[in-house]
């Protein structure tokens, strides 16, 4: 490894495209794609999360607004669909919901607050018993310590794995899969 100003960093793997470097600060990875290869070119600073990401099951998009934000009760805009899924197919994420809302409820009751406010899970069921799971992403994204901005879209993909076409528009009652983090 090498430490520049404080910063160690553990790792660089090299393609023949960009390097990528896994650095540490204050025992936290994190990683940063740098593109390019000569310091006379543009370099763009990716950082990458580390949370765990899922994937729903084949659901039905119900109010989709996965083209264009819906700027109805938030001015910076989100972009969220509802997924309906089927009864038996829903069992793992409605788990991993409720064990998600369980684990932040016992840390915030461990942390010594003496009341915890829960919000409603983010799943309901309709009138069949299939469930109706609703996902969102913002659009803008303002960090409060630094005051920072940036903007954000979800990257849709066909069912071979291929981009889709930014002029397309998803609509209601298209079968999909969610890729999201809890």
């Amino acid at each position: 490894y090498r430490e520049y100003l404080g910063v160690r960093f553990l790792l660089c793997l090299v393609s023949r495209e960009k390097c990528t470097w896994v650095f540490q600060i204050k025992n936290d990875p994190l990683i940063v794609d740098l593109h390019g290869t000569t310091p006379s070119q543009n370099r763009s600073i990716k950082m990458v999360n580390t949370n765990p990401r899922y994937v729903s099951p084949l659901g039905v998009a119900v109010y989709p607004y996965l083209h264009k934000p819906d700027t109805k009760f938030n001015p910076d805009g989100d972009y969220k669909t509802t997924l309906r899924i089927k009864k038996d197919d829903a069992k793992d994420i409605i788990k991993l919901i409720d064990e998600a809302i369980t684990a932040s409820t016992n840390q915030t009751k461990k942390n010594g607050s003496k009341s915890v406010k829960t919000a409603n899970p983010p799943y309901k069921t309709d009138e069949n018993g299939d469930y109706l799971v609703n996902f969102k992403l913002k659009a803008k994204v303002n960090n409060k310590k630094t005051g920072n901005s940036w903007t954000q879209k979800p990257a849709l993909f066909d069912a071979k794995g291929q981009p889709i076409a930014k002029d397309t528009i998803v609509w209601g009652g298209s079968e999909m899969k969610v890729s999201y983090e809890v």
